[in-house]
């Protein structure tokens, strides 16, 4: 599927080359019902998600910034920044899930975080499951999260 031209240009106007980072996570990152109508046969189907986590140096610590949630937390270290917002992630959309409120998960990132990904150095990638949410653990809804260094972490 593809993402509409006004929900491409509602994230982050001005940003250049940001179109062609967005359809790498094409509706595929939004879970069933997050941009229109849910139907009753999309209200059960199980949402996977695409995250992109930009880690950079910001007044001497390290800093993890889910740009799609729009999550950020820093720690000593890139590792416990890394672990911190994936916690926070974590119990994000599994409490947006829980509570039927998904149309409140997504908030974009500013632009200026936008630019710094396009220029950023890719350096892994991890996928981890939520809680089930009374499905089986097979069914749980899966999350995927690129993660990109910007040039102050990549030495």
């Amino acid at each position: 599927m593809n993402v509409p031209t006004a929900e491409v240009r509602s994230v982050a106007p001005g940003v250049a080359g940001l179109r062609s980072v967005l359809r790498r996570f094409p509706m595929s990152c939004y879970p069933s019902g997050v941009m229109g109508t849910r139907t009753a046969a999309s209200r059960y189907r199980t949402p996977n998600f695409q995250l992109d986590v930009l880690l950079y140096r910001q007044g001497g610590r390290c800093t993890a910034h889910c740009l799609q949630l729009d999550l950020v937390e820093c720690g000593r270290t890139v590792q416990a920044a890394l672990s911190d917002v994936l916690d926070v992630i974590r119990a994000h959309i599994e409490w947006a899930i829980e509570h039927d409120n998904m149309e409140h998960l997504f908030h974009p990132a500013p632009a200026e975080y936008w630019k710094m990904f396009l220029t950023a150095r890719r350096i892994g990638a991890r996928t981890f499951r939520l809680r089930p949410f009374g499905r089986s653990a097979s069914g749980a809804p899966r999350v995927t999260v690129q993660e990109a260094s910007a040039r102050s972490l990549a030495a």
